[in-house]
């Protein structure tokens, strides 16, 4: 049986998730074709490719299948990471996780916010706008670009836990594209945190900001349904 399902969108339509008996056709036969291209295996006795496929058979597919999911989640820009609000020091060891080569945390880590509680799998979307945008003017634009694309609630930011989870999960994406949310301390003093590529080193960035401050065209945003 196909690992196609239906499942109600935040739009309320019913919409076919996962992949059909046709889509694993169409990947394999993609696959064939490269293997039956390549010289690699020309002029090799059958013997010889079989004791290999039988010996590294099972580590290729895992890595194969990792690699395809990574390419999948660069093309579709969105990924559904695992967050655990209730570990303890959950901030400061997804900090320590996502092992950036440069960092400057002007907040300490137990005072960032944990918007949630327990286990929770985030579906987060890199937001780009391609244009000037406002702190100001984010929250509605966010909510906006999500009923575009048929969310009913729109989109909002992502909260800095599941931020900090996505650079881990996805390290390479902040060299893409720099990579930002918005949130508010205990007093309500605004504060961005920006992933980013400081010349060749993956960098952190927490600090305070006001409502007029502004983004570059070229920032994407983190975001979760709202």
């Amino acid at each position: 049986m196909s690992p196609m399902s239906e499942v109600l969108s935040p739009s309320k339509k019913k919409v076919k998730v996962g992949l059909t008996s046709g889509l694993f056709g169409k990947v394999m036969d993609m696959v064939e074709h490269g293997l039956r291209k390549s010289t690699v295996f020309s002029g090799v006795p059958t013997a010889d490719i079989d004791r290999f496929v039988k010996a590294d058979g099972p580590a290729l597919r895992d890595v194969w299948t990792a690699f395809l999911g990574k390419r999948f989640h660069d093309f579709i820009g969105r990924c559904v990471i695992p967050v655990d609000y209730g570990e303890p020091n959950a901030i400061a060891k997804a900090i320590d996780e996502g092992k950036f080569e440069w960092k400057y945390v002007g907040l300490a880590p137990e005072s960032i916010p944990l918007v949630g509680a327990g286990k929770v799998n985030r579906e987060v979307h890199e937001v780009p706008f391609d244009k000037i945008m406002y702190n100001c003017d984010l929250p509605n634009a966010l909510k906006e670009r999500g009923k575009e694309l048929g969310y009913a609630n729109g989109f909002k930011f992502a909260d800095p836990l599941t931020a900090l989870r996505y650079a881990a999960t996805l390290p390479d994406r902040q060299r893409k594209y720099p990579l930002a949310i918005l949130f508010t301390d205990v007093n309500g003093q605004l504060w961005y945190l920006y992933l980013h590529v400081n010349v060749t080193e993956r960098g952190l960035n927490v600090s305070q900001d006001s409502p007029d401050n502004y983004w570059g065209g070229h920032v994407r945003f983190l975001a979760v349904l709202a």
